[in-house]
């Protein structure tokens, strides 16, 4: 037991380092013992690694060795949908667990279908998501904020931006980037200017910054 934990932990150090290959030996050597904590530390470390195909295999593994998926299990494949657009098995996924409260009441799961949806260009199926949650963070509303970027709805993204503030939900730096990036959407160029200058110094790092210039 001691030995997958280490084997495990080794398995997120080496995607971390970018080192896939030898996670994959890793990953390989424990065959016989893998558990939904050694899968999802190779599920990360391929979507770290931009390899999302990969991760969608192994939670089909999964399924087919009857190992459970844990909330975090599905954040990681959901996001891999959404990263390589593959809305077919995304949308099965979600037809999966929509009923499933134990795991639909996860924040963390909301924001990642809704970023999903977003990549897809379905912003109805995001909206809707977003709407039947009971609460909101600084992420959800980053995702949503940024959906509503990426299919032109620039106004309804500054909306939501204000909205947010209202609900006394703090913005921090990605949201700025992904208001502004809102903004360039939908030529909403006047609108990106009065929220870059109303910003505080330390919000207006590289990232945001870089967005700004891009806009003029």
């Amino acid at each position: 037991e001691n030995n997958l934990v280490i084997q495990t932990a080794l398995i997120d150090m080496y995607g971390k380092m970018g080192d896939v290959k030898r996670a994959e030996e890793i990953f390989t050597r424990i065959l016989n013992r893998r558990n939904v904590v050694s899968f999802g530390a190779m599920m990360k470390c391929y979507n770290v690694n931009e390899l999302p195909e990969r991760t969608i295999k192994l939670y089909e593994e999964m399924i087919r060795k009857e190992i459970e998926p844990d909330n975090v299990t599905y954040v990681l494949v959901i996001s891999a949908c959404g990263m390589c657009l593959s809305r077919h098995k995304g949308t099965l996924i979600y037809e999966k667990i929509r009923n499933n409260k134990k795991i639909m009441d996860d924040i963390r799961v909301n924001t990642t279908l809704i970023h999903m949806y977003g990549k897809f260009g379905d912003i109805d199926k995001a909206k809707q998501i977003f709407d039947s949650m009971f609460e909101h963070d600084v992420m959800t509303y980053n995702a949503m904020i940024n959906s509503l970027g990426l299919v032109g709805q620039g106004y309804d993204a500054l909306k939501l931006f204000r909205k947010m503030k209202e609900d006394n939900v703090k913005p921090v730096f990605e949201t700025f980037g992904v208001v502004l990036n809102a903004c360039g959407h939908s030529g909403l160029v006047n609108d990106a200017r009065k929220i870059f200058y109303s910003l505080d110094e330390k919000y207006r790092n590289s990232f945001v910054t870089t967005t700004m210039v891009s806009l003029w």
